[in-house]
């Protein structure tokens, strides 16, 4: 996850931020997870075992928009590539003004 992360975020301020906003979630989940499987639903844990299923959809439901998320993007982003000339492209990937813009630019492309 961190790699990918550090994939999709072009500049250096963008990829701290989300860096230290993964760790910060990645330890509320566990927090989170320590107070699923309690004392009063043993033996079974019928409820932990709902809510950790309940999650994993959940979880797969937000993974699968990303997905078509960053496919429309690059879709979008590829578009307006396309529609500029060769000259204008050369031109766009030069431009030292536009080296800040991160993943906003138009050659960059979203992992997933």
């Amino acid at each position: 996850m961190t790699g990918w992360i550090s994939e999709s975020a072009f500049s250096v301020k963008k990829r701290g931020v989300l860096l230290a906003t993964h760790s910060v979630l990645a330890l509320l989940g566990v927090l989170i997870s320590t107070q699923i499987y309690r004392k009063d639903d043993e033996p079974y844990y019928y409820t932990g075992n709902k809510v950790t299923i309940t999650l994993a959809v959940a979880t797969c439901f937000v993974f699968i928009g990303q997905r078509y998320c960053l496919k429309y993007l690059n879709g979008k982003k590829d578009r307006k590539w396309q529609a500029m000339s060769m000259r204008e492209q050369l031109a766009y990937q030069n431009d030292k003004a536009r080296k800040d813009e991160g993943n906003g630019r138009l050659d960059f492309r979203f992992q997933y």
